[in-house]
């Protein structure tokens, strides 16, 4: 094949690679999946009677996880009230 023939398809190959990868691209409008901080608020509202230790071991977080975002589900009650 002529060089200038395989340079033409390389190029049209690109430009359709990348609009597809546009195209695939998530909605922003659409919930994705919840954040670590929201598995934790949701645990608590739940369990309120268990530990940081019980929810780690259920939602699969490290500890260190767990008690980085522990301490907001009171912060966000009292919000509420």
């Amino acid at each position: 094949m002529d060089e200038q023939l395989l340079l033409q398809i390389s190029k049209q190959l690109e430009e359709l690679t990348v609009l597809l990868a546009k195209q695939q691209k998530r909605p922003w409008g659409k919930p994705g999946r919840p954040t670590k901080e929201q598995d934790v608020l949701r645990y608590r509202e739940k369990f309120s009677e268990s530990g940081k230790m019980q929810c780690a071991r259920v939602t699969g977080m490290s500890i260190k996880t767990v008690s980085k975002y522990w301490d907001l589900y009171e912060k966000n009650e009292k919000r509420k009230a």
